[in-house]
């Protein structure tokens, strides 16, 4: 700041009123805008594009986590109430048919029965959950000579056919047709009767905590293609006890990708966000897999493929890239409510989109700048204007010595009018006093003075030589001794030589005398002069 001060006032210097004032209004302004712009940015309200990105995508990021969290800790709610009742109904369909678990091996009738008793509560939680199917699995098969008879197991498997939420149907992807007809709903154009758990390895998870107390048996599993469709399921999965501690089976719910797209698309201003959902991320290998994605709720978003590897952007952003597309965003693992069952949230948006967003900031802070300073030249030019105008104004009739010009309400320069004004006037009573007694100077003279003699000193003006005469006419202009010398180069000697002479030629014998026969000569001259 010192440093542009003093650049204003080598250039000023010997500048214009208008042009320093201008200047100097320009750097005041300069520097309120400088402090502004201090205060906006300590407060946090200037952010490049890539601050305001990370804080919205983490500020996405903790919407989004949370609505993850909820959902799975609403399904292990459920998963574990679905658990009880299974089991409860189980034991009780046993005690009626007076039987044990171990007698529905090889029984259809048996298997069909049990499903029927049980149907009711599958399809009262498919509806009620917030899920796209509902299952059991039971430690069992109708066919152990079937080739796949160690992980076939027999059970029911309903899916909501369509996420309408006025209007819920249900199809009977696995289990008895028949018993599902009972019961008003169909048969999947994919349906089976047994669930092989080799593919919902969610059995396997599950029936490993079968000991556990159920609040800490939940089993979120990895992304799976269901048999015989293109759509990719993840499930949860929870034991199914007895009483006794005898284990029945797994049962659960399924959270399918297309469920889960329409059900977790996010409210947001994001220009096409992907937010993505991963239970088998690991950080160390910095590539997200086997992921579920959903978009905003009001647009659309761009699909990336399968894996995404994960680098540092800046700033707490990370870039993700597919090798055809890259995005931008954040990243971040955490559990459920029992702790042992993390899962990853990543909120990202496509790179080209961040960078013509960024493109536009800059051209949005380009114009703002530039009318900014425009707006700012022309509110100094017309300050400075509208200041300055009456000043000089008043300035040039100082100068032309009219100080009865019109007031300007600047209160220094009104001042300075009058006190010349007083002045003025004060000068020309002096002048008119002074002319009065000059003009009585030269009557008393006249009446001391000879016409005769101050014509005969008017005669013999003619006899003086040049340099006497050059000497005569400075005496009439009022010169002193000292300045004559000056003015004409000749010592004091000299100039009484030629005084005497004048003396002596024009007949008076004072210097007095000369100064009152001068004084005459010009008064008669400025009353020839007047008209």
């Amino acid at each position: 700041m010192n440093k542009l001060l003093g650049y204003i006032q080598t250039q000023t210097g010997s500048g214009t009123m208008k042009r320093k004032l201008f200047l100097y209004m320009l750097l005041l302004l300069l520097f309120i805008l400088l402090v502004l712009a201090s205060m906006l940015s300590l407060m946090g309200q200037f952010k490049t594009p890539k601050d305001s990105l990370l804080e919205t995508c983490e500020l996405q990021q903790t919407v989004f986590q949370k609505d993850i969290q909820i959902h799975r800790n609403h399904l292990s709610m459920m998963g574990i109430h679905f658990s009880e009742d299974l089991s409860f109904g189980i034991e009780s369909w046993l005690s009626e048919q007076h039987t044990d678990f171990s007698s529905l091996l090889n029984s259809h009738k048996k298997m069909e029965s049990l499903e029927d008793f049980l149907f009711d509560t599958v399809h009262q939680y498919l509806m009620q959950a917030d899920c796209s199917g509902a299952f059991f699995m039971l430690d069992t098969t109708v066919n152990t000579s079937a080739p796949n008879a160690a992980s076939s197991k027999s059970g029911l498997y309903l899916q909501i056919n369509g996420y309408e939420i006025d209007h819920r149907e249900a199809l009977c992807y696995r289990g008895s047709s028949e018993v599902a007809k009972q019961h008003g709903i169909m048969p999947h154009r994919k349906w089976k009767l047994e669930l092989d758990s080799d593919v919902f390895w969610g059995y396997a998870l599950a029936a490993q905590k079968a000991s556990l107390p159920l609040d800490n048996a939940c089993s979120f599993t990895d992304f799976i293609i269901l048999p015989g469709m293109s759509e990719r399921a993840m499930h949860i999965a929870i034991p199914i006890t007895g009483t006794d501690g005898t284990f029945y089976g797994v049962c659960g719910f399924e959270v399918s990708e297309s469920y889960f797209k329409q059900n977790f698309a996010q409210p947001t201003k994001l220009s096409h966000m992907l937010a993505a959902l991963s239970n088998s991320y690991k950080s160390d290998q910095a590539v997200l897999t086997d992921f579920f994605s959903c978009g905003t709720t009001g647009g659309y978003y761009y699909l990336p493929k399968e894996n995404l590897s994960v680098t540092n952007f800046s700033k707490g952003l990370s870039r993700f890239s597919d090798g055809t597309d890259s995005y931008v965003g954040v990243i971040s693992t955490c559990e459920d409510l029992h702790g042992d069952n993390p899962f990853t949230t990543a909120i990202l948006v496509p790179e080209k989109d961040f960078a013509a967003e960024s493109l536009h900031n800059l051209l949005r802070l380009g114009i703002l700048l530039f009318l900014l300073v425009v707006l700012s030249v022309i509110g100094c030019i017309y300050f400075t204007h509208r200041f300055l105008v009456p000043l000089l104004r008043s300035l040039e009739q100082i100068q032309k010595g009219n100080f009865q010009a019109p007031r300007i309400n600047m209160a220094e320069i009104d001042d300075l009018l009058d006190f010349l004004a007083q002045k003025d006037g004060e000068t020309e009573k002096e002048i008119k006093q002074l002319q009065e007694e000059i003009n009585r100077l030269v009557q008393t003279q006249n009446r001391e003075i000879n016409e005769e003699e101050y014509r005969h000193f008017q005669d013999c003006l003619a006899n003086l030589t040049g340099k006497e005469l050059d000497i005569f006419n400075l005496y009439l202009d009022g010169k002193t001794s000292k300045q004559i010398q000056e003015i004409c180069a000749i010592t004091s000697n000299t100039l009484k030589y030629h005084n005497a002479n004048i003396y002596s030629k024009l007949g008076i014998k004072s210097r007095k005398e000369l100064l009152a026969y001068a004084m005459m000569m010009k008064e008669k001259e400025r009353q020839d002069a007047r008209p």
